[in-house]
């Protein structure tokens, strides 16, 4: 409930602040000889307890406080803090509930099972009852549809190709699409160094000095942002 989540909340917007205060945000409004005003330095990274079928609460903590930088930075705000009961932090919770709807879909075959009480819930029983269907609904479809799931997932992937390999039907597990070569001593290397080296080459080249200004698209930049966002719930 809401009194015992308070000082939690107080530490998470806390932990955020201070998170995104050392990583910043990439702000890429025209500075002094066209480079970016502000570069990110880092990624801030939750463990599965919040991101993988849990309530999404920390990151959204941290969204919320790029979000009132952002907007403070573009001096929408005059001060980089937005009230827990305003229409803008109710559209970004119920992005980051969204999030977790399609990622507990993906790896847990059902919906979120928890969801973040910060903005309100639902009376006990409605909750309690919701969390049963969908734990019935979970088991399920991971007892009797995982395969399936799986197999759409390797080939919306690409990991399966069928001019390749086997037909999916034919196949009893798909460890060996994942690894070409399966031993005992297998040592994955330093799997980070290529895409870690790929984004410090790309921070760079923001902040070289750009040889011509990019010319603006003919019809300006207003049909990039006609995005309604529209709130919808499983």
């Amino acid at each position: 409930n809401h009194a015992k989540a308070g000082p939690v909340f107080e530490v998470f917007a806390r932990l955020a602040e201070s998170v995104v205060s050392r990583v910043g945000f990439l702000h890429a409004s025209r500075g002094v000889h066209g480079r970016p005003e502000r570069l990110q330095s880092g990624v801030v990274r939750t463990n599965c307890m919040d991101c993988l079928d849990r309530t999404n609460v920390l990151q959204f903590f941290v969204g919320l406080e790029v979000l009132q930088q952002q907007l403070t930075t573009l001096n929408l705000l005059p001060e980089p803090r937005l009230d827990f009961d305003s229409q803008v932090v109710f559209v970004l919770q119920e992005l980051y509930d969204l999030m977790g709807d399609h990622l507990a879909l993906q790896y847990a075959g059902s919906v979120a099972h928890k969801k973040n009480p910060l903005l309100g819930s639902r009376p006990r029983m409605m909750t309690s009852t919701k969390e049963l269907l969908t734990s019935i609904h979970r088991h399920y479809n991971n007892s009797y549809r995982d395969n399936e799931k799986q197999a759409g997932m390797n080939f919306f992937l690409g990991i399966y190709r069928p001019a390749e390999h086997p037909r999916l039907r034919d196949l009893d597990c798909d460890s060996w699409l994942h690894h070409h070569v399966l031993r005992d001593d297998y040592d994955p290397g330093e799997w980070w160094a290529a895409p870690l080296e790929r984004y410090a080459e790309s921070m760079r080249a923001c902040a070289r000095e750009p040889a011509a200004p990019a010319p603006a698209p003919p019809c300006g930049v207003s049909p990039w942002f006609r995005v309604v966002h529209s709130v919808w719930k499983f």
